[in-house]
């Protein structure tokens, strides 16, 4: 399954699915992609802080992935 449809499959459940640590491989390796690419240091610095959170994640749901990353200090863009 690819990435994008997985997370349109976890979204479509409102939170309560659970993400695997499978899922978790892909979105940090997107997001690392996204990182590698991006010119402006805030954003690479929000998307490591993005990483750092998913690392835990696996196991947890959606909407506990979500409320974590809501409490954390992104960087100002």
């Amino acid at each position: 399954m690819s990435l994008l449809l997985r997370v349109l499959k976890l979204s479509a459940a409102r939170g309560k699915a659970t993400v695997s640590a499978g899922d978790i491989k892909d979105g940090i390796e997107f997001l690392e992609s996204l990182k590698s690419r991006a010119t402006r240091p805030e954003v690479r610095e929000a998307i490591s802080i993005i990483n750092r959170h998913l690392k835990k994640a696996a196991g947890q749901t959606v909407e506990a992935i979500l409320k974590k990353l809501a409490k954390s200090n992104p960087p100002t863009l």
